[in-house]
């Protein structure tokens, strides 16, 4: 990507700093998911099963999956703030190749699975 934008040193600096806090973050924030996932099964397996109880953990759950995307969200504006708007063009044409990339790599692992 540093190559494609054809980035200045200082501007390369500033990117790797962003995309270092970022991959800082979303490590954090993946990890608290997961321990959230993991607190759904005791409440599952209790007797009764307290559906007020999961609800408001599939809702930590959820409020967690949207920081995460916040923050996803959050760096690429820090970085497009970074760049000139001849590279801000660019790094928008990036960004919707590599969401189609991601779309399409999402859908062949679906229909992977549907055949399993």
């Amino acid at each position: 990507m540093t190559q494609q934008l054809k980035l200045k040193d200082e501007q390369r600096a500033q990117v790797r700093t962003i995309l270092y806090n970022h991959a800082k973050e979303m490590i954090r924030l993946q990890a608290e998911i997961a321990t959230l996932r993991l607190d759904v099964t005791p409440l599952l397996e209790a007797e009764p099963v307290d559906l007020a109880k999961v609800k408001q953990q599939f809702l930590a759950i959820a409020a967690k999956d949207v920081d995460l995307h916040m923050a996803h969200v959050t760096a690429m504006q820090e970085i497009r703030k970074v760049l000139t708007p001849e590279q801000q063009q660019q790094f928008k044409t990036l960004q919707g190749r590599m969401m189609h990339e991601g779309r399409r790599e999402h859908q062949g692992r679906r229909e992977h699975h549907e055949r399993d």
